[in-house]
């Protein structure tokens, strides 16, 4: 199913009692995220619960501000990213498709210019104005979240009790139990990421 298309999912609504993304809303643009998140908000059952983890841009760009290079070892350590600077994967995470169109000089250059809103919102409106396919195909990152902002969409999106999680806590009892099999599987990466749970009432 190709989720940007902003279709419906093909479920009944109400069907799941529990439902679980990992690192993918990031690879939606944010407009798209908030159509499928009302669509998940729709297939989930009252009393259901959405379990939801995404990067979070406030802890990267937090390490960056207090030079905690430590914090960029898990997602440096492959051969995809390893030659990047730590300002160039920090803004892989939300705008993939845009960013090898500066050099690391100009990216430092807009980085020291803006305030850190003004800086998200910069690349977010190239990455939204972007249509060339090679470039938004699913693998690319194409939207941040912080836990202000994912807390905001989920309520927009009708949710309720919106509370953000460590990677092994939860308010369902199966995600407690299978951890290993959810989030406990990457766990190098739970350190820059966002969990956070909300309930259909």
């Amino acid at each position: 199913i190709d989720l940007s298309l902003q279709v419906p999912l093909p479920f009944n609504d109400n069907k799941f009692i529990i439902i679980y993304s990992s690192h993918f809303f990031e690879h939606l643009k944010y407009f798209q995220s908030q159509y499928l998140l009302k669509e998940v908000y729709r297939c989930l059952d009252v009393g259901g619960v959405f379990r939801i983890v995404v990067p979070d841009i406030g802890k990267w760009l937090d390490a960056y501000a207090q030079k905690k290079t430590t914090f960029f070892i898990y997602s440096t350590r492959g051969e995809i990213y390893c030659q990047d600077s730590s300002l160039r994967l920090i803004i892989r995470q939300f705008a993939e498709p845009v960013v090898d169109r500066y050099s690391d000089a100009e990216l430092y250059d807009i980085y020291k210019k803006m305030d850190r809103d003004d800086f998200l919102a910069f690349f977010e409106s190239e990455v939204n104005e972007e249509n060339d396919e090679t470039l938004t195909n699913p693998d690319t990152h194409k939207a941040w979240y912080s836990e202000k902002r994912m807390k905001h969409l989920l309520l927009e999106s009708g949710f309720k009790n919106v509370v953000a999680m460590k990677p092994n806590e939860s308010s369902n009892k199966f995600f407690v139990d299978n951890f290993r099999k959810f989030d406990g599987i990457k766990p190098g990466r739970n350190l820059s990421s966002l969990f956070m749970e909300a309930t259909k009432e």
